[in-house]
C-alpha cells in the first residue's frame, strides 16, 4: 500500500489522502467526504473507510476540505471538484481507471457529495450517502450556509445509494432523506435506501474496527451497509 498528501489549498488546510495499492491493473477509485460538522474529521470517517475501501479493489482517495476557521459549504464543493479533477490528471501514476470513481459522504460530508453527484459534468458512477445532511435545517448548528440538494436533482443526478438509521435525529428520515429520494424517484433516477433499525448518527462502519470511536458499542445490523452498498456499486463499474 502507498500513502500519499497532495496538498490542494495551503490558505484553507485542504488536501488529499490518497491510499492506492501498485499492480499491473488500473482499479476503481472512491472519494471519501468525511464528515464531522464542518469541525473536525475523525479517523472512523477517513483512513479506516479508506483502508476498509482498499481490502476491496478499489484505490481510496479522502478529500479534506475546509473545516474549523476555514468552514465553507461553498468552499467545501470546490474542494471536491478540485479533487476528482486532481485524480483524473494523475489517474495513470495512481493506477485508477478514471472511468470507474464513485464518493462516499458521511453526514455533512454527505451533502457534499450528494450536490456534486447533481452536477451534469460529474465524473461518477455511483455515489453512496451515510447519514447525510440534505438541507438547510443545521446551518446554523454547523455555522455554513448550505441549501436544500433535492432541488438541485435532476434526472442527470448519479445513481444513489443511502443508507441510514430509523433512530437518527440529526439528520431524520422524514424531513431530511424522504425529501430527496422523492425528488431521485421523480425524476428517474436510479437509488437505493437503508433505514436501519439500529445505530444512531455518525457511527460511520459500525463494526469492530470503528467501535473505540463509537463509545465502544457495534452495531451488526447497521454495519451491514457497506457490503450492500459494495455489491450495489460494483454493478455500476461493469
Amino acid at each position: 500500500m502507498q500513502h500519499t498528501q497532495i496538498e490542494l489549498d495551503q490558505a484553507l488546510e485542504t488536501n488529499l489522502e490518497i491510499y492506492t495499492t501498485e499492480g499491473n491493473v488500473n482499479r476503481p477509485a472512491i472519494f471519501i467526504i468525511p464528515g464531522g460538522g464542518y469541525n473536525q474529521f475523525m479517523n472512523k470517517d477517513t483512513e479506516k473507510v479508506a483502508l476498509s475501501f482498499l481490502t476491496k479493489g478499489f484505490q481510496a482517495i479522502v478529500v479534506h476540505y475546509p473545516i474549523g476557521e476555514h468552514k465553507s459549504y461553498q468552499e467545501a464543493k470546490d474542494t471536491t471538484v478540485q479533487a476528482v479533477e486532481y485524480v483524473i490528471n494523475h489517474a495513470a501514476e495512481l493506477n485508477i481507471d478514471a472511468d470507474k470513481m464513485g464518493m462516499i459522504g458521511f453526514s455533512a460530508g454527505g451533502q457534499i457529495a450528494a450536490e456534486y453527484s447533481t452536477l451534469a459534468d460529474n465524473a461518477l458512477k455511483f455515489v453512496i450517502l451515510g447519514y447525510p445532511v440534505l438541507g438547510t435545517a443545521i446551518d446554523t448548528n454547523m455555522g455554513i450556509q448550505s441549501e436544500d440538494i433535492w432541488e438541485l436533482v435532476t434526472p442527470m443526478t448519479t445513481p444513489t445509494f443511502i443508507f441510514g438509521s430509523i433512530n437518527d435525529t440529526v439528520t431524520p428520515y422524514d424531513k431530511n432523506i424522504l425529501p430527496y429520494t422523492s425528488a431521485l424517484f421523480a425524476n428517474h433516477v436510479s437509488f437505493e435506501l437503508h433505514e436501519f433499525s439500529s445505530g444512531k448518527h455518525g457511527i460511520s462502519l459500525a463494526n469492530e474496527y470503528v467501535a473505540d470511536e463509537n463509545g465502544g458499542e457495534v452495531y451488526p445490523e447497521f454495519a451491514q451497509w457497506f457490503s450492500l452498498a459494495l455489491t450495489w456499486a460494483n454493478g455500476f463499474l461493469k
